[in-house]
């Protein structure tokens, strides 16, 4: 995932908005966005339950709300890049000086990548027309996907 219009910094998760660590990293959050609008970059990274976490402090939904179930606890699996990554800051370089990584690495033959997730945030919360929460695809851009054991999710 890519932001947008704005940086990152490192974040965990947890379920519940009103959480005081939900608190602090929304303030957090809220100093990056103004830092990066007055043109002062304010970097903020989330990684697996940071990443979801800002996905909750955007959208200002309840964990249980915006994630699914998954099936994906120690799964090797490939990630699926999106058209966007290959100039993503984060991946253009593997695409441009690594390319025969980067089809490593998508290749389900492989499976060079882990997973070890119980809950997802579903790509319909970023695609889909009629998606409740029209936010993440205002802030966020897809830059890969991977699925679970089950139906792909």
């Amino acid at each position: 995932m890519k932001k947008k219009t704005k940086n990152k910094k490192c974040l965990n998760v947890s379920r519940y908005l009103d959480d005081p660590y939900v608190a602090a990293a929304t303030k957090i959050y809220n100093w990056a966005v103004e830092s990066n609008d007055n043109g002062k970059p304010f970097p903020i990274w989330g990684t697996c339950l940071g990443h979801q976490l800002l996905q909750i402090i955007v959208t200002k939904a309840h964990f249980g709300d915006l994630l699914v179930e998954t099936d994906a606890v120690s799964m090797p699996a490939p990630l699926g890049f999106t058209e966007q990554a290959q100039n993503s800051r984060i991946w253009s370089r593997l695409f441009e000086e690594r390319p025969l990584l980067a089809a490593k690495i998508s290749d389900p033959a492989l499976n060079i990548t882990i997973e070890n997730h119980e809950f997802g945030m579903p790509p319909s919360n970023f695609f889909d027309e009629d998606t409740p929460y029209p936010q993440l695809a205002e802030e966020f851009e897809v830059l890969n996907t991977a699925v679970d054991r089950k139906v792909g999710r």
